[in-house]
């Protein structure tokens, strides 16, 4: 079956396709809502969760994983995109739940500060979060039939790429001068 070539409408140029990943995160939260609707667990919950289960069982790689799927806070944190404020109160909901475990994490990691965590989905958190993300990944799917792979693989590989430069100019002084990246 052929694919519809993609067309572009209505304004176009480099702050038009960044600031239409901010429209695509607005339109994405209340399917957010609906996937996670029915598991007891707000869409930031169920987002640390799905990270989580992704690092433990899908083998992503956002975040330095430990052994048997262990996270450092700081790494899941910065992966996330909601406000890292509320962050250890969401663990500590879901560690009450039994969805995660928190160890303290200089003693796996000599290097990380006495003070730092880390934390993994356990059994009931998989079980919990996997029917979730199964229907994220229904949802997609259809979401995105009408691409070509070829569109799919560029959107991504801009995607990633955006990403790549913008954790390089993490650095206050080379962002400003646009040294980084």
């Amino acid at each position: 079956m052929a694919k519809n070539k993609l067309v572009l409408v209505g304004p176009t140029g480099p702050a038009y396709n960044i600031s239409s990943i901010f429209t695509a995160r607005r339109d994405l939260r209340p399917v957010s809502k609906a996937l996670a609707h029915g598991s007891d667990l707000g869409v930031e919950e169920a987002d640390l969760l799905i990270h989580l289960y992704g690092f433990r069982k899908l083998g992503w790689n956002d975040c330095k994983v430990y052994d048997d799927g262990f996270v450092n806070f700081t790494d899941l944190k910065s992966a996330t995109v909601y406000d890292p404020g509320l962050f250890t109160r969401r663990i500590s909901k879901l560690k009450e739940r039994k969805l995660v475990l928190v160890r303290l994490g200089r003693k796996f990691d000599p290097s990380l500060h006495g003070k730092a965590q880390q934390v993994r989905i356990e059994a009931v958190g998989i079980a919990v979060i996997k029917p979730i993300w199964e229907r994220f990944e229904q949802f997609c799917s259809e979401l995105l039939k009408e691409f070509s792979a070829d569109d799919l693989k560029v959107h991504q590989a801009v995607n990633e790429r955006i990403s790549e430069i913008l954790r390089g100019r993490r650095d206050p002084a080379k962002q400003l001068l646009g040294l980084a990246g």
